[in-house]
């Protein structure tokens, strides 16, 4: 069976911000565009969860030894891969930027061969990855950082960039002869040479063109002064566009056979990349992991949760660690106890633990936390007023219950947040009690936040129930943010009303 997950659920347990820092921890494009999705990290069965499991192991043991994947700084490269397959050609930056990828899939493949003994899971996984170091080699010769074709890239452009280069310094010699030319000097407008239209020409005075025989190519704002190619210049400026074009047919002949090459490799290249960005999504879960602090699971199939010291994941350091059990001798767990004191975030940190090991994570607690395969998460939690259908808070809950009710299994883990609230209190608690009894009928197991007594009442009365409670410190009369498994909590209403002003 599949993993079935509303996205408004993952929302108001807010997956969506564990997922930022999960594509945080990514640094492949294919990786981090895989991660818009809030339901992409999860597993859809449970033989691919538990391999996600041992590869986030595997990929822990790594960093933990100092070897990250090494993925370079790699750029989108589709739409080079589009155009080189139509036969086109693409710039030498371009190149460069295959020439990266090639770098990093060949780096990569040198680092699953290195670990294969202890990460076969990942080296398995990376199979798709080959070296093409022979191709970045080829590029890096004949393509510069800077994106410039080196002269290296050919005997051929050498010889034709050296020979521009002989030109364009003869010219420059020749020019500066003319320039102290007494003959000359009086039709100048000026004592320098310049180029206009790729040829070396002389700044001569409007009213002097006559004296100096040649080409005009052009003329400044004003029309005093002209810019003239000496006649006796063309035939080296000639030379020196010759040599300047056959050095940039050389280039484009460089270009186009070097895109011909990516060309052949772009099938092995997505491949390789696609595996590349699987690697990462691994390497990005045991990097949040260590992160968050987190513990591999143990993982079963009773729909249990164990967790000694289970933190919320997104509270970092002010999270207070909680003892948490669900499960075993019982399926619903009912959370009491003040406002404010940390029930809503205990029975979140429930859920996102059972999410985040579906998703390949660890367990944000203590080693030896049990987090069993659950197939559905199912939620009630907030404001669940639907103005476009025109239903009213209670309503919608109803609804939403009613749903839950049917759709919930042996497999579901379902979390409800003030069940029964927005109605007359007898007649919430008694509905309250009765989706309950339903979800525990069904085998559902059931985190559920409240202030009835009924609920509270019912672990006395069947097995199926425990109580839970988050302690008030009655001198304070501040919140502890304690979970305490097994007895049923106070509301201390008057109390919280006191500390908040309340005369």
């Amino acid at each position: 069976m599949g993993f079935s997950v509303e996205t408004k659920t993952l929302l108001r347990l807010e997956w969506h911000e564990l997922v930022e820092q999960l594509r945080s921890s990514a640094r492949t494009p294919l990786a981090r565009d895989r991660l818009t999705d809030l339901h992409a990290p999860f597993a859809a069965s449970r033989g691919e969860m538990l391999r996600l499991q041992v590869m986030t192991r595997q990929a822990d043991g790594l960093l933990e030894a100092g070897r990250d994947l090494p993925v370079g700084d790699l750029s989108p490269l589709d739409e080079i891969f589009g155009r080189v397959g139509r036969g086109g050609s693409v710039t030498p930056r371009e190149l460069r930027e295959v020439a990266s990828a090639c770098g990093a899939l060949s780096d990569a493949r040198g680092l699953l061969d290195a670990s294969a003994e202890v990460a076969p899971d990942l080296a398995e996984a990376g199979t798709a990855i080959v070296s093409l170091a022979f191709l970045a080699e080829e590029i890096h010769s004949s393509i510069g950082p800077d994106g410039v074709i080196l002269d290296s890239a050919s005997d051929a452009l050498a010889r034709a960039r050296s020979e521009t280069q002989r030109l364009a310094g003869e010219g420059k010699r020749r020019m500066e002869g003319a320039l102290r030319d007494e003959s000359l000097r009086a039709s100048l407008a000026d004592s320098f040479y310049t180029v206009r239209n790729d040829r070396f020409v002389l700044p001569v005075r409007a009213d002097a063109r006559g004296s100096v025989p040649g080409i005009v190519h052009d003329a400044s704002a004003s029309g005093a002064t002209i810019f003239v190619e000496p006649s006796d210049f063309v035939e080296l400026n000639n030379r020196h566009k010759r040599a300047e074009l056959e050095a940039l047919r050389e280039e484009r002949r460089i270009v186009a056979a070097l895109s011909a090459e990516v060309a052949r490799a772009v099938p092995e290249l997505r491949a390789g990349l696609e595996a590349l960005a699987e690697l990462d999504l691994i390497f990005a879960r045991a990097k949040l992991s260590r992160q968050l602090g987190g513990v591999p699971p143990e993982i079963g199939d009773e729909g249990v949760i164990e967790i000694r010291a289970l933190r919320h994941p997104l509270l970092g350091a002010h999270a207070v660690p909680n003892d948490f059990s669900l499960g075993g001798p019982y399926r619903v767990l009912v959370i009491s106890g003040p406002n404010a004191g940390g029930k809503t975030v205990a029975m979140k940190a429930a859920a996102l633990a059972a999410l985040c090991v579906r998703a390949g994570l660890y367990v944000a607690g203590d080693a030896g936390a049990r987090v069993d395969v659950f197939d559905e998460v199912l939620a009630d939690i907030g404001d669940e007023q639907d103005i476009r259908e025109n239903l009213s808070t209670f309503s919608a809950h109803m609804a939403n219950l009613a749903a839950i009710v049917r759709d919930a299994g042996p497999r579901s883990l379902v979390v409800l947040d003030e069940i029964g609230v927005g109605t007359d209190p007898s007649e919430g608690a008694a509905i309250a009690q009765a989706t309950l009894e339903a979800l525990a009928e069904r085998g559902a197991r059931v985190v559920t936040t409240t202030h009835y007594n009924l609920l509270k009442e019912l672990a006395e009365v069947d097995e199926r129930f425990e109580n839970a409670a988050v302690s008030f410190d009655p001198e304070t009369l501040r919140p502890t943010y304690e979970l305490r498994m097994g007895i049923a909590g106070t509301s201390s209403a008057l109390s919280v009303a006191e500390r908040m002003g309340m005369p």
